[in-house]
């Protein structure tokens, strides 16, 4: 698995830890699009293999936008248990908080920009 499990809790270095995990696997895409509704997108196979972001950099930031799809992946497991409003309702609210931490180190950030250039189709 991804992350922790039901006996484990969840942490913001842990979290931090598994989409920091996960944004490093060579089976991850990030395509810029533009899109008339929502921000970004992703979809994946079970536990997070072969996970494909498409963000639009011009709606949000290009790494907030990655962290969210990337909180959703990571917490898969936990989010079944609620329906698609009330999981973006939280991821959002997870993301938020996550980008303003990463968002106060300029190393953390330098590390999000290269590690996402990376993952950029055809970057």
């Amino acid at each position: 698995t991804l992350g922790g499990n039901m006996k484990t809790k969840w942490t913001r270095a842990s979290l931090k830890k598994a989409i920091r995990t996960l944004i490093q696997r060579k089976d991850v895409t990030i395509e810029q699009k533009d899109y008339v509704h929502g921000v970004a997108t992703s979809d994946w196979f079970k536990q997070g293999e072969n996970i494909h972001i498409r963000c639009d950099i011009h709606k949000d930031g290009l790494i907030t936008s990655v962290i969210h799809e990337l909180i959703h992946i990571a917490l898969e497991k936990e989010m079944q248990f609620f329906t698609y409003t009330i999981e973006e309702w939280m991821v959002a609210g997870i993301e938020r908080e996550m980008f303003a931490h990463i968002n106060k180190s300029p190393a953390q950030t330098r590390w999000w920009r290269k590690h996402i250039q990376a993952r950029i189709k055809g970057g």
